[in-house]
């Protein structure tokens, strides 16, 4: 019937409907934009790489929104390497206020190592961890062996000063009986140096 809904099978009109001349016609679409061959809202490239969340506005422009990881005043992205021409600093990189910091070459390389612990959950030295001065941004490794050299334990990735992040004492699953070991640990300092530390480490119950 004519004014009944009806289907021109043209993807760029809406609210098709049978015509006075029994004709299936549509409007078009309010939303898609011809020069685009986009709709309105959806997600498009506007070539500014300085831009981010692209998308074709209502006037049938390509927009973005400035990217908020950008700094103007240093061309760089907040996370990057840059310069902050201090040579008593190291490793600068930009701020979350997009100004470019290093840190301190002088800063202090120091931790503690206990040589004892007591796995007994009595919730004291019941973990043997690791607590390392701001010097140390990272433990690569910490690999614990018996007296006749077998491995018995290994951890990589470590974070320090976290109690959990150490040993329990135990080996798969299985607590150790009192005795000493021997330990390798392998930590990068704030100069992206590896030092390794060996020593002994003495398990009581």
């Amino acid at each position: 019937f004519i004014g009944s809904a009806c289907n021109d099978n043209n993807p760029l009109t809406v609210n098709d409907t049978v015509d006075v001349n029994c004709v299936c016609k549509g409007v078009p679409d309010p939303t898609y934009c011809p020069s685009l061959n986009l709709y309105i809202g959806t997600a498009c490239n506007d070539n500014n790489p300085l831009t981010t969340n692209d998308t074709v506005d209502v006037d049938c422009v390509c927009k973005g929104v400035p990217d908020p990881t950008y700094c103007p005043s240093l061309n760089l992205y907040i996370g990057t390497s840059c310069n902050d021409n201090n040579p008593l600093t190291i490793n600068d990189t930009v701020d979350v206020n997009c100004v470019c910091k290093g840190l301190d070459n002088n800063i202090n390389e120091s931790f503690d190592f206990p040589n004892i612990f007591s796995p007994n959950n009595d919730g004291v030295n019941d973990y043997l961890y690791f607590r390392f001065s701001d010097g140390y941004k990272e433990i690569k490794s910490f690999t614990v062996y018996d007296r006749w050299g077998n491995k018995l334990y290994s951890k990589n990735n470590i974070r320090p000063n976290i109690e959990q992040e150490g040993w329990d004492g135990k080996v798969n699953g299985q607590l150790l009986n009192a005795n000493v070991f021997i330990y390798i640990l392998e930590v990068v300092n704030y100069k992206n140096e590896t030092k390794i530390f060996k020593g002994n480490i003495t398990l009581i119950r």
